[in-house]
């Protein structure tokens, strides 16, 4: 199964990335998948994948690694320009329609997912290794056997870290401040972001491009995050 792996900027921003690096990573080990990777276009350049030139609406699951609040815009903008409806609830409940199903991570997503929330499908709220994999097998598995709203409940059922914002329903007051969520109470609430108790093995390079920061380096990822915990 053909799959799309987007980072919503230039190539030389999002193969800087370890995290998009490790998630090419994973998704290309699954012997029943192929993973193809999208870049925001320049200089006039179509959208389309840099392994076989294809475009965005023939891969079924679309992945989208988003780093930073700034490139929410972009990535809707990449949905336009691939065609696909931007908004989640206009995409139908076919997943075998023209329509793919957009699944999205990422650090952005950890602290809040709710502005995304009107475009994804899908979230996986947490760290790769700590059960995306899992996750990813599940919908290749069941893709042809269910329709796209009955493949998502499924995995938000199975799967700790899975947010399927179509199946709850924010609750605001008259202030605009969001009070709780419904949702059916056989859903998981609240949603439990997934991380590594233990890391056996540092993420590093997977591929090196002359077009990334430290590309003459060989990088190792000896901590995540920042230990200041700034917002």
């Amino acid at each position: 199964m053909p799959v799309a792996l987007v980072y919503p900027n230039t190539y030389s921003v999002g193969m800087s990335s370890l995290g998009f690096q490790l998630v090419y990573s994973l998704l290309n080990r699954q012997e029943e998948l192929v993973c193809e990777r999208f870049f925001l276009p320049e200089k006039g350049e179509k959208f389309l994948s840099l392994e076989s030139g294809r475009s965005l609406d023939q891969f079924p699951l679309v992945f989208l690694s988003i780093s930073f609040e700034h490139d929410y815009i972009n990535l809707v903008q990449l949905l336009s320009i691939a065609g696909i409806p931007p908004f989640a609830q206009e995409r139908g409940a076919e997943v075998t329609g023209e329509n793919p199903l957009v699944i999205c991570g990422g650090v952005a997503t950890f602290i809040n997912p709710e502005p995304l929330a009107p475009f994804i499908d899908l979230f996986f709220i947490g760290e790769a290794e700590a059960g995306f994999v899992q996750v990813v097998s599940s919908l290749a598995e069941n893709y042809s056997n269910a329709n796209r709203n009955q493949l998502i409940e499924k995995v938000a059922r199975d799967f700790d870290g899975c947010y399927a914002p179509l199946l709850y329903t924010p609750v605001y007051d008259d202030a605009g401040n969001q009070t709780g969520m419904e949702y059916d109470s056989s859903l998981p609430f609240p949603i439990k972001r997934v991380s590594l108790a233990r890391c056996e093995k540092a993420n590093h390079s997977q591929l090196l491009t002359p077009e990334t920061e430290f590309s003459n380096l060989f990088l190792a990822e000896l901590g995540r995050g920042c230990s200041r915990g700034c917002r």
